[in-house]
């Protein structure tokens, strides 16, 4: 390959970012919001001034080359010292305005943050609200995300991290179900149904060490990633679910079991040390730290019901 005397420029490496994180050119001119035949002349014109190749063509998509590889890495530290010079110029700013990403899980950004976020928007009209549920989008260190409320503890050093809940969860079902194949009045029977499994609890270390014991002899009958269609498939009598007790309140439809589960799962608020700074995100976190201590005992710290459920499924298992 012919190599040429100029480099390229920042913007180019922007393509070879989006193309090797979303593994196509279609996908990555979709995210820079242009088409694919820009994103490919882009990389062509990158590679002939370094003289090398940066993709090679697979059935499952573009990989990077090893040369590539060198180049992505190296994109990335760029990337992450643009907005790192961003963020920190940001946190200079003293008037409440601009855009406060939060990234959220779909079942409580659904229920919950959205009608809290419509309160903040009338005190704070000058600041926009962008609301991410796409866990694997939801990246503080490279600045996806301004606030992420997670299930999961994050362990990097330059996060800040605080707990605003403990969240109860309890078993629901549908009428439907209900009527089909009765209703579980002990752990015994519980054992004997058929079970709903909602993937991102996997990522909560408190709710994937009850998932495993509990699901021992358990037949699983439906998995999902998504909240909404989790929710759909209880509703629609697929299997019985595993879901936060403040469902109660918003998914009224749904019957619970008079069963403890016994498990629970702690609520975390998330920033980075960098865009906390920002006069905009600092009022959106204290906002929602005073949202979850008002709401605590009605939606997420629920009293427990009589029975412990786990303990009794764990020795009929």
């Amino acid at each position: 390959m012919q190599k040429s005397s100029g480099f390229g420029s920042w913007n180019d490496l922007q393509f070879v970012l989006a193309v090797a994180r979303l593994g196509s050119f279609l996908k990555g001119a979709r995210q820079l919001e242009t088409n694919q035949s820009t994103v490919a002349r882009r990389i062509q014109r990158l590679e002939n001034a370094l003289g090398t190749k940066i993709f090679d063509r697979h059935a499952h998509g573009m990989e990077l080359t090893p040369s590539g590889q060198i180049l992505f890495d190296k994109a990335v530290a760029m990337e992450s010292i643009t907005r790192e010079i961003g963020a920190q110029l940001t946190g200079l700013d003293t008037e409440p305005m601009g855009t406060v990403r939060i990234s959220v899980t779909e079942g409580l950004g659904y229920l919950w943050l959205t009608p809290v976020i419509a309160e903040f928007c009338e005190l704070y009209p000058d600041i926009d609200i962008e609301v991410l549920t796409n866990r694997d989008s939801a990246d503080l260190l490279a600045r996806d995300s301004d606030i992420a409320i997670t299930l999961d503890r994050p362990t990097e050093p330059r996060l800040v991290v605080s707990r605003v809940a403990r969240v109860k969860l309890g078993f629901f079902l549908s009428q439907k179900y209900a009527a089909k194949f009765g209703v579980p009045r002990s752990a015994v029977e519980l054992a004997t149904h058929g079970f709903c499994d909602y993937t991102p609890y996997h990522g909560s270390a408190d709710v994937n060490s009850w998932l495993e014991s509990f699901t021992v002899g358990q037949r699983v009958r439906f998995r999902t990633n998504s909240a909404s269609v989790y929710l759909a498939a209880i509703r629609s009598g697929v299997g019985i679910g595993l879901l936060p007790l403040f469902y109660n309140l918003a998914a009224s439809d749904l019957l619970e079991l008079a069963l403890d589960s016994g498990c629970t799962s702690s609520l975390w608020m998330v920033s980075h040390e960098e865009t906390n700074r920002s006069r905009r995100t600092q009022l959106a976190m204290s906002f929602l730290q005073k949202r979850f201590a008002r709401d605590r005992g009605r939606w997420f710290e629920q009293s427990p019901t009589p029975a412990s459920a786990r303990a009794a499924h764990e020795q009929a298992n």
